[in-house]
């Protein structure tokens, strides 16, 4: 495939579906080609063998994490080490694990923040010229830590230790714990956790943290 075919697609993707998609394994591996460097160093920057291990599948596709997504990044990150970290693709945190400020999705001038540009420079925005690392940096308030914090857990316990049984066994614990709460039949409670196959992580940990369950409670006892 030519570069700029390439480079068309990819922006197509982009366009077409707002980042809440992956790239298909495909076009990743033709775009590994283009840079000239494996394929694995592209995968590192995701978290394909994390969800490969937590949903016991060897071509996991990227809505696992998410079937939504919108791009957002940390003003200090960018400023202190010019990086976009896969964290920022975590579902539900609206600010950065490692600084606790606030991730932006804006421009001060009000211009929407897109990773790929063809008409401004890596880490500025396409509008004003603004640098990403100048952007204001604004703490995580105190109403808002807790649930920060609850999330970050979550994400490094499954996408660490994850794996298909221990994700059944918490979406079993949720289960339980919106019965006792509700008071309810399954049948009778509105948002009770579906039964199905599979869940997307996201869609399990904004659960399990809008329902007050800790980290600990989904420990294995096994």
């Amino acid at each position: 495939m030519a570069p700029s075919i390439l480079v068309q697609r990819i922006l197509h993707t982009r366009v077409k579906h707002h980042l809440a998609r992956f790239l298909p394994a495909s076009l990743l591996a033709t775009l590994a080609q283009l840079l000239l460097i494996p394929e694995r160093f592209l995968l590192a920057t995701t978290y394909h063998a994390e969800l490969a291990h937590l949903y016991g599948s060897p071509h996991p596709h990227g809505r696992l994490l998410s079937t939504q997504f919108s791009f957002h990044l940390c003003p200090a990150c960018v400023a202190d080490t010019r990086l976009l970290k896969r964290t920022l693709m975590w579902p539900h945190l609206h600010y950065c694990p490692l600084h606790h400020i606030e991730l932006r999705n804006t421009c001060q001038c009000g211009g929407a923040l897109w990773p790929f540009s063809g008409r401004a420079s890596p880490f500025t925005c396409f509008a004003c010229g603004l640098d990403w690392g100048a952007l204001p940096q604004r703490q995580t308030p105190r109403t808002r830590q807790k649930r920060e914090r609850q999330l970050g857990l979550f994400y490094d316990y499954f996408l660490d230790e994850g794996t298909p049984r221990r994700m059944e066994y918490a979406v079993e614990i949720l289960r339980r714990h919106e019965k006792e709460v509700s008071m309810l039949s399954w049948s009778e409670h509105p948002d009770v956790i579906p039964y199905r196959a599979k869940f997307s992580l996201g869609y399990l940990v904004g659960r399990l943290v809008q329902a007050g369950v800790a980290p600990r409670d989904v420990l294995p006892y096994w």
